[in-house]
């Protein structure tokens, strides 16, 4: 079989076996792997991600209320990771309120604008006005603004 093929097939067989061999010793380890899932990095990440999201919801901090996230010789790490990322949460939930009100009388101004200068209500028009999380509070107090005006 090997006498039929041309040199060049013969030597792109030979370069794809080799690459499939290489490839397949480096495959990540499955998902039930004690390695890959419950490693310092991954456990230090979901209590940073726990605590990030329970002081923006302003719930008490308590990293043992996700106790399936972390097992008992990670405790700690988890608790560390847990406690940055509360403190991270809460000032992000304040600065989120603070960004809320200004995209809302930011956003009232505006309305009040275009209300004056015949402009069509259209919110998106000042899109460098706002960010993706202050949009809602910007397109409250847009309209609110350009229908104030014109009462």
């Amino acid at each position: 079989m090997l006498a039929d093929m041309n040199f060049s097939t013969v030597l792109a067989l030979v370069i794809f076996t080799s690459l499939s061999i290489g490839c397949a010793s480096k495959l990540p380890p499955t998902p039930n792997s004690t390695n890959m899932f419950w490693n310092n990095e991954m456990t230090y990440r979901r209590g940073y991600y726990h605590g990030v999201q329970d002081g923006k919801r302003g719930v008490p901090e308590n990293f043992e209320r996700h106790h399936k996230d972390y097992k008992k010789a990670t405790a700690s790490i988890f608790e560390e990771a847990y406690k940055t990322g509360y403190n991270s949460g809460e000032q992000r939930a304040e600065a989120t309120i603070e960004d809320a009100a200004a995209a809302y009388q930011q956003g009232y101004d505006t309305g009040m604008a275009d209300a004056a200068n015949e402009q069509r209500p259209s919110h998106q028009r000042h899109r460098q006005n706002y960010t993706v999380t202050t949009e809602l509070d910007f397109q409250r107090g847009y309209l609110r603004g350009f229908h104030h005006r014109q009462e």
